[in-house]
């Protein structure tokens, strides 16, 4: 059982393990002392999941413009942006620049 121990386990730093990707995880973790003997295995289980981003912010936010206007969407860091416009003749009328909401560029 030592050699499965030391063949597949991964030494811990004090790092800590990421659980970078949504779904469920079992951690197996044993100690081992100087002179070389393992303890028990513990064994955890862990479920991550994703919470929904917020919704994107729209300047301005609807009305009638007399001019060419641009509209602004800003959403949270790490999403992508998707819109639709037309006017009554269905042309493209909406410029969007994307800013990152938390720096404003």
């Amino acid at each position: 059982m030592n050699q499965i121990r030391k063949k597949n386990g991964i030494l811990y730093t004090d790092a800590g393990i990421e659980l970078d990707d949504v779904g469920k995880y079992t951690i197996k973790a044993v100690c081992k002392n100087d002179k070389g003997i393992y303890s028990d295995v513990v064994t955890c289980k862990y479920k991550t999941e994703a919470k929904a981003p917020d919704y994107p912010e729209v300047t301005p936010d609807g009305g009638t413009m007399d001019d060419i206007t641009f509209v602004v969407i800003t959403a949270d860091e790490g999403c992508s942006i998707y819109y639709t416009g037309w006017n009554r003749s269905y042309r493209y009328i909406c410029t969007l620049h994307r800013t990152n909401r938390s720096t404003g560029r």
